[in-house]
């Protein structure tokens, strides 16, 4: 093989992974070294402040793929109050990935899971392993290509349950309640749908149910 005949050369990129694909992913933060924030992105044309993540597919047909996203957290235009109206779209996907990971439905305002929503930093969002639904992304400009985007599945979603889940790691999740010594909290390195007498994250079970959940 001659080394400088690039016939054979593997070709870089490849086939968008389909729209509408649902595959358990882990986020991995890359550190932006913003002055606010290091573990955030400033955009070079706002003030925007974002996580930079990269989230690796780890079951299923599409293992390994990587998808690449900028996630808002902060600047760029605001509302009438004053707040960030890409940073509250990136507050709302951030806390839909916490949800998700931690088997939390979205209307669940109980003690435990108001908790479970809390972090103590960005940096808790890396290594967070979620069931995700994954879709494409038009490029408008002609400039370059379509990409695919990521979205967290939340409990409350048809797709939570759906015959596409192909499973995910959760069992090497921390414990997804705060408070240990409640009486229905699930035991350390336990997913909440693991204790039935935990309110609101029950998985779903009985046939249709991702591998996880039976």
């Amino acid at each position: 093989m001659s080394w400088f005949d690039f016939n054979n050369a593997p070709k870089m990129g490849g086939e968008l992974i389909p729209a509408g694909t649902v595959a358990p992913v882990v986020m991995s933060l890359r550190s932006g070294g913003a002055a606010a924030d290091p573990m955030l992105r400033q955009s070079q044309s706002s003030d925007a402040l974002m996580l930079d993540v990269e989230f690796t597919i780890t079951e299923g047909e599409f293992a390994r793929r990587k998808v690449w996203q900028l996630i808002v957290v902060d600047g760029g235009s605001r509302d009438e109050a004053g707040n960030s109206k890409g940073g509250m779209i990136g507050r709302a996907w951030l806390r839909a990935a916490i949800e998700s990971s931690k088997g939390i439905k979205p209307d669940d305002n109980s003690p435990a899971a108001q908790q479970a929503r809390r972090i103590s930093g960005y940096q808790d969002f890396d290594g967070l392993s979620f069931l995700a639904k994954i879709g494409v992304q038009k490029e408008k400009t002609g400039i370059y290509s379509d990409k695919n985007v990521i979205t967290p599945v939340t409990p409350n979603m048809k797709e939570w349950g759906g015959q596409q889940a192909t499973g995910a790691p959760w069992g090497a999740l921390p414990a997804p309640v705060a408070n240990p010594s409640a009486p229905n909290a699930a035991p350390a390195g336990q997913a909440p749908w693991q204790n039935p007498t935990q309110a609101g994250t029950t998985a779903p079970q009985g046939k249709g149910a991702p591998s996880w959940a039976q």
